[in-house]
C-alpha cells in the first residue's frame, strides 16, 4: 500500500489528495513521494492547470535517485543531455540514499506530466510516475 501525506501551506487553500482530487488552482500543497530502487511510490494524481505542488522525495533505496518533472519531451531532452554527476538541471533534484528533497512545480498546461529518474537504467526500468493535468 502506498502512503500519501499531504500538507497545505494555508488553511483556506484546497489541496491535492491521494484519491486524485485536484487542488485549488495556484494553491500550494505537498505530496510525499517515496523512492525505492527503480520505483516511485506515488498515487496517480489529477491536478488542474495552475496548481502548484511541492513533491517531497524520500529515498529509501540503496542508490542515488533523480526526480525530473516535466512532459515526455522534457524527459527525453533531459536524457539526451550529457550531464555530469552533481549537475542539476531545471525541474530536477538528486536524492542520496536516506535523503529527503523537495521540488516545487507549477502545472501550466493540460496534458500529462511525468516524474522520471534518469540514473542509468532507472527510467527504462519503469522509474516513472504519471500526473494528469486537466484544463
Amino acid at each position: 500500500m502506498v502512503a500519501v501525506v499531504l500538507w497545505c501551506t494555508t488553511t483556506t487553500a484546497g489541496c491535492a489528495s491521494g484519491d486524485g482530487a485536484a487542488s485549488t488552482p495556484g494553491a500550494p500543497g505537498v505530496i510525499a513521494v517515496t523512492m525505492t530502487d527503480n520505483r516511485f511510490e506515488v498515487p496517480t494524481l489529477t491536478v488542474a492547470v495552475g496548481d502548484v505542488l511541492t513533491f517531497r522525495f524520500t529515498n529509501l533505496g540503496a542508490v542515488q535517485h533523480e526526480a525530473v518533472v516535466g512532459d515526455e519531451m522534457f524527459q527525453m531532452g533531459h536524457m539526451d543531455h550529457q550531464h555530469m554527476p552533481g549537475d542539476v538541471m531545471a525541474n530536477s533534484i538528486m536524492v542520496q540514499p536516506g535523503g529527503i528533497a523537495d521540488l516545487t512545480y507549477r502545472f501550466d498546461q493540460s496534458g500529462v506530466v511525468l516524474i522520471g529518474c534518469h540514473e542509468p537504467g532507472h527510467y527504462e526500468d519503469g522509474m516513472v510516475a504519471t500526473i494528469n493535468v486537466t484544463g
